[in-house]
């Protein structure tokens, strides 16, 4: 209970934190809740979930930069494999390091940039999803594997992104009634 609950408070504290500094961002957010809110838009997805493209790709993009594990679980090989040349012999531990891949430069324009725009349609997030798991498993999975993949992701994972996108709105929602975050939390007003 506490890696589920402990890694989605510290993820919901980085969405935040980001908002809070990007203005820009939280203000397209702010917008965009409150246009779907005022036109009624509950486009649904598989699951009954609503569908919030700019809200998944901020909660994505801030996966990305900062996931709530740096490694996966370690696993042992049950064969000998090989990897880029390199012959990883039977019994041998393996882990991942998945902060490492959400910042790969081969893999992403300016991984060290807070962009949340790279998940939208078009762009070069807009395949990857961080809840794939079972057969779902492709290329687009190794960009980010924040929860594992194929048969031994995490069977949390979705649940953890409704909370996350379901905070982040209601967190957000509730505060369009005020000014900006920025008023009470920007790092300029202490």
């Amino acid at each position: 209970m506490n890696a589920s609950v402990k890694t989605t408070t510290k993820t919901l504290k980085w969405i935040m934190a980001r908002l809070v500094l990007h203005q820009d961002i939280q203000q397209k957010l702010r917008k965009d809740i409150a246009s779907r809110r005022a036109s009624g838009d509950h486009t649904m997805t598989c699951g009954g979930r609503r569908r919030r493209p700019f809200m998944e790709a901020i909660v994505l993009e801030a996966l990305r930069l900062h996931p709530p594990a740096h490694y996966l679980l370690a696993h042992t090989t049950d064969k000998d494999a090989t990897l880029d040349n390199y012959v990883i012999p039977k019994g041998s531990i393996m882990n991942f390091g998945v902060a490492s891949i959400g910042q790969d430069a081969t893999l992403w324009t300016d991984p060290d940039v807070f962009r949340p725009e790279r998940f939208v349609e078009r762009e070069e997030g807009s395949g990857v999803r961080c809840t794939t798991g079972g057969s779902d498993s492709g290329p687009e999975t190794k960009k980010m594997m924040l929860f594992g993949a194929g048969q031994r992701a995490c069977p949390g994972a979705w649940i953890a992104m409704m909370v996350l996108h379901s905070f982040v709105e209601d967190l957000v929602r509730r505060l369009i009634g005020f000014r900006l975050l920025v008023g009470w939390m920007h790092p300029s007003t202490w």
